[in-house]
């Protein structure tokens, strides 16, 4: 879609994606619960195992909260990653590959992909946070005892360590999230040339 950002299915799936990504977290997961949950009975209401089970011993909890999340990660990475694409294809490089008679796979696998690997990367580092965020809200609506969950919970009763512990747990994460993809990118010395 980035390549040809001017086709009517180009526009058409960044205009939906946009729609996605304008929804917050937590209308995405009442409408998913709403449809999956309560009208066509596919997935649990609640995302506990209960029972005195694990997760691990009954995963079909895990599907709300991973859709949810999904929906809106795909979204907003499709947008940017759409966006990066489309400015590198119109790079001096690329277009002489076209104007040289290459085939479009060619110049897309050699030329454009390589070049925007890097912002590619980039892409996904900032997905981690946003990730993270997203996922505070969601298990808090699909009632999924996770990391998000627990720091709500200790927000509401004000256990400050529990809190301090849980950022630092989730802005470490972001910062590994960033250092790896810098690393990523600067070993690829072509990317290192453009940028």
């Amino acid at each position: 879609a980035g390549a040809r950002p001017r086709a009517r299915a180009s526009r058409g799936a960044a205009a939906a994606a946009l729609g996605v990504v304008a929804v917050p977290e937590f209308v995405t997961a009442i409408v998913a619960s709403a449809i999956l949950c309560h009208w066509l009975g596919w997935l649990p209401v609640l995302s506990t195992p209960g029972g005195g089970q694990t997760v691990w011993e009954r995963p079909i909890v895990l599907a709300m909260p991973s859709l949810c999340l999904w929906i809106v990660c795909s979204a907003f990475l499709f947008r940017r990653a759409r966006a990066l694409i489309a400015a590198h294809s119109r790079a001096a490089y690329v277009v002489e590959a076209e104007l040289a008679g290459m085939p479009r796979r060619r110049v897309l696998l050699a030329h454009l992909l390589p070049s925007a690997a890097y912002g590619i990367g980039q892409l996904f580092a900032q997905t981690v946070p946003y990730l993270l965020g997203g996922t505070v809200v969601i298990e808090v609506v699909v009632s999924y005892p996770g990391l998000g969950y627990t720091l709500v919970t200790a927000v509401t009763d004000r256990e400050a360590p529990t809190v301090m512990a849980i950022g630092t747990v989730l802005m470490l994460a972001a910062a590994v999230a960033f250092t790896l993809a810098d690393l990523a990118g600067r070993r690829n010395q072509r990317v290192v040339a453009v940028v």
